[in-house]
């Protein structure tokens, strides 16, 4: 299972009104010293990839979320470290078919967006996701850090591209709903989104929400989906925005600082 709004660290020098007002001696003796400039965000960019690029596969690992960072009733389903070689399906509900025309609702055809670049993820990403569930309701969540060899910037471009034509492309249903938006406090570029359908695979209720975000040459992402065995015909709107607040507010943050991707406070 699986997907942010720019955050881009810069820093700014303030100068008061009487530092740059005066006489020509005042200015003059501000000659010798030299304005502080902001760093060139592409330039900390750059640098913070090369460093990446030097981590040890289990220094990679230790950048995800892990049991400690979720709540009690827990339980790790899966952990693949990163350089290990296997197919790393982040959708719970994966199918052979994922393309858009595949798909026949649109919760569907997003839930499944990231599975269609699996051969992006293999060897290249960290990924654990848990589980809390009983007879009839769960929640799952999956947390990944991918270092794609054609870019991280280039891979998320494409896996918003196949949101897009998956609203394009279908036509919601009435039990369904789909959000895009805007992550905040994180470092480059990133979209969420959010779903819900009340007769997921008729099988039951999902409510669904995920982050994605790309930064030195790193793309992180974050998917949390509740369920529920009963079906519902209306959208039921609180149920989804508990699970994406949950994503934004707790789950999130939490991912952004632990890969170093969070921005620093304004």
């Amino acid at each position: 299972m699986k997907r942010f709004t720019i955050g881009l660290m810069a820093a700014s020098c303030a100068f008061t009104l009487s530092a740059c007002s005066g006489g020509s001696g005042d200015q003059a003796g501000q000659g010798g010293k030299q304005e502080e400039a902001s760093p060139d965000p592409s330039a900390v960019e750059s640098q913070e990839a090369d460093e990446r690029a030097a981590l040890s596969g289990d220094e990679y690992s230790n950048r995800i979320l892990s049991l400690d960072d979720l709540p009690s009733g827990f339980t790790l389903e899966n952990d693949v470290e990163f350089g290990e070689k296997e197919d790393q399906s982040v959708n719970p509900f994966d199918s052979e078919d994922t393309t858009t025309e595949n798909q026949s609702t649109q919760s569907e055809c997003i839930i499944g967006a990231m599975s269609a670049y699996s051969s992006d993820l293999d060897g290249v990403s960290a990924a654990r996701s848990f589980e809390q569930s009983d007879d009839s309701n769960g929640t799952y969540i999956l947390a990944s850090l991918t270092r794609p060899e054609r870019g991280s910037t280039e891979l998320l471009k494409d896996l918003r591209k196949t949101v897009d034509d998956c609203q394009e492309s279908i036509n919601a249903e009435p039990t369904e709903s789909v959000e895009v938006f805007e992550p905040k406090g994180n470092k480059g570029d990133g979209f969420c989104t959010a779903a819900y359908n009340g007769t997921f695979l008729d099988q039951g209720k999902i409510a669904m929400s995920e982050c994605y975000v790309s930064w030195a040459g790193e793309l992180l992402t974050v998917h949390q989906m509740a369920f529920d065995a009963e079906t519902s015909l209306a959208v039921e709107e609180e149920a989804m925005d508990g699970v994406s607040d949950y994503l934004t507010d707790v789950l999130l943050p939490t991912a952004l600082k632990k890969a170093d991707m969070a921005s620093e406070p304004e």
